[in-house]
């Protein structure tokens, strides 16, 4: 199994067991002597958890929560597809070794909370010119847009320009990722104007701070270098990106009956 099939298996195996987790959502109308309104029935496997007034607070947080459920539902299914094209077999159950094997180095940095608390667009000191726009979002360059449209494809989560407090020195990764699935993160870096000197030492300085900071490249940081008669593939992208965000995951694979949807 390659790094693309197990993360397309890591998905599904997500997406299963969040859409088991929720409640089924459904309204009617009731009508009473002097008024007719729409309700809102939350249930499992065919018993009533409670009903709510659609208008009411808890009505509207459960129609959202129903729509929330149709849509990873949609998503899984079009995973499901797209294995069964492609791989033509059996979507393996993955589970995640505990922590036992070995336990993890990824840097604090790196955690979930930092990266719930981290901000986007902080680099104020240089405000994007004449950006690129990518689903409502602005981008310095067209290879920071390559890199969000594979982060994006990929499903991950990921943030644009976070600031890192390096002894004193602010350091903006270009983005901030994170796999829900696997629960790691990383930092990745678009690096395309190595020809230029002055860019290539302003990019061994940064290189430099990150050493510093105990993050280790290739697993807590990726850099994604190109020049300009050198370009790097979609699928390139893809691979360093998955292969830091799985570095410190073991994973034990369990064949699972051949489904095609939930």
């Amino acid at each position: 199994m390659d790094i693309i099939q197990r993360h397309i298996a890591l998905k599904i195996n997500y997406l299963e067991r969040l859409i088991r987790q929720m409640p089924d959502v459904s309204t009617f109308t009731r009508i009473n002597k002097n008024s007719v309104s729409t309700k809102v029935r939350v249930h499992r496997n065919g018993t009533t958890l409670y009903t709510a007034g659609a208008k009411t607070q808890k009505g509207q947080a459960s129609l959202l929560s129903g729509e929330l459920k149709q849509k990873y539902l949609a998503e899984l299914n079009s995973l499901y597809s797209y294995w069964h094209s492609k791989w033509r077999e059996p979507v393996p159950k993955l589970v995640r070794k505990s922590t036992a094997d070995g336990p993890s180095v990824r840097s604090p940095l790196l955690s979930l909370e930092n990266y719930l608390r981290a901000e986007p667009y902080c680099n104020l000191a240089y405000p994007i010119r004449n950006g690129i726009l990518l689903n409502d979002k602005m981008y310095r360059s067209k290879g920071e847009i390559k890199v969000a449209g594979n982060l994006s494809s990929l499903g991950l989560e990921f943030k644009y320009e976070t600031m890192l407090d390096a002894g004193g020195h602010g350091v903006f990764p270009d983005f901030f990722a994170r796999s829900v699935e696997i629960n790691n993160c990383a930092y990745v870096e678009y690096c395309g104007m190595l020809d230029d000197p002055n860019y290539y030492n302003q990019y061994i300085m940064k290189r430099q701070l990150y050493h510093n900071m105990g993050l280790r490249e290739g697993v807590d940081v990726v850099f994604i270098n190109e020049f300009r008669d050198i370009n790097v593939s979609d699928d390139w992208i893809k691979l360093l990106i998955l292969h830091a965000l799985e570095f410190d995951a073991k994973f034990e694979v369990q064949p699972m009956q051949f489904r095609t949807r939930l």
